[in-house]
């Protein structure tokens, strides 16, 4: 596994979002109440700004189509109309939040979980 830095725990603060491009990838990192989240940016449906959708509990809602998305597995809520967004694992190290590139799949085994508040 390699882990990338991808920003300080301190420059998101609760309810914001940060838009992080590596490694030819576009990801989302959300602070929840629950913590630290790393989604795909671009909605797996049409490609829509997932990452720039209405975060409620655990789940984001993609702006374009009101698709809702869960922030643990990547799940939707429109059966098999398409695949689940990539989720990513996060870690804190420091002050650095971490993001491991491999894409959590979707079952409960792998469930990503937010990375720790400090």
């Amino acid at each position: 596994m390699t882990w990338h830095r991808i920003a300080s725990l301190h420059e998101v603060e609760p309810g914001q979002r940060k838009v992080v491009q590596i490694e030819g990838k576009e990801l989302a990192l959300l602070h929840t109440d629950r913590g630290l989240w790393c989604i795909d940016f671009r909605c797996p449906h049409t490609g829509g700004p997932l990452g720039e959708g209405i975060i409620a509990e655990d789940e984001i809602i993609c702006p374009l189509h009101k698709w809702k998305f869960q922030l643990c597995d990547g799940t939707h809520n429109r059966g098999t109309a398409c695949e689940p967004a990539g989720v990513y694992q996060l870690r804190a190290e420091g002050d650095d939040v971490l993001v491991e590139l491999e894409n959590v799949k979707a079952s409960s085994d792998n469930a990503s979980h937010p990375a720790p508040r400090q």
